[in-house]
């Protein structure tokens, strides 16, 4: 499970390892209902202003190379989990607004402080939020097996395997824009 709390956060969240029984509301995502739903991650959320509430999000179940975890974004009031690759993104206060990122499944995420976004990868393209939502989304950079390298105040880097050439190639996407250089060449 990975926290990262790279932005402020209107909240103290906490990945359950187990329930205990409590007065506590408790919503099931996708959904955001309180009458049951799918395993998943489980996190308590302790807003700032507001009452506690429970969240269990179902994961994506797309393996073990997908990332669980919780993250702040640019946006304080909101708050980022993600569970076996399935990415929601959840007001601290008013748990029942919510969305699903449509990326899947997520295998990396990182932040980008200077430009204020959270960036996310699947297989082949990228997709940032920044305080007011979706930011950017690349075109597809590879056909499968992307890797991201470095990350930098201005780029985020990566590689991933050419079947044309069958020989590692590189991309660079610009963090403001969502702009890249590199990447497969002809759609697939």
């Amino acid at each position: 499970m990975i926290t990262s709390y790279p932005f402020p956060l209107y909240c103290e969240p906490k990945i359950l390892s187990e329930l205990v029984p409590s007065n506590i509301k408790h919503f099931y995502y996708p959904g955001a209902v309180e009458s049951g739903g799918h395993d998943g991650l489980t996190v308590r959320v302790n807003p700032n202003k507001g009452d506690a509430w429970i969240g269990t999000f179902a994961s994506g179940k797309f393996g073990p190379k997908t990332v669980s975890g919780i993250f702040s974004t640019p946006d304080p009031a909101r708050l980022c989990v993600v569970s076996e690759g399935q990415a929601y993104i959840v007001d601290v206060t008013s748990p029942t607004v919510y969305e699903t990122l449509p990326l899947i499944p997520i295998i990396a995420v990182r932040d980008s402080e200077k430009h204020q976004l959270l960036i996310f990868a699947n297989h082949t393209e990228l997709l940032a939020i920044g305080s007011n939502g979706i930011a950017w989304r690349t075109e597809r950079l590879s056909w499968d097996g992307l890797k991201l390298t470095q990350i930098t105040d201005d780029v985020i880097c990566g590689t991933f395997l050419d079947i044309q050439t069958e020989s590692e190639q590189s991309f660079t996407v610009d963090l403001a824009t969502g702009a890249h250089l590199g990447g497969a060449s002809l759609p697939f």
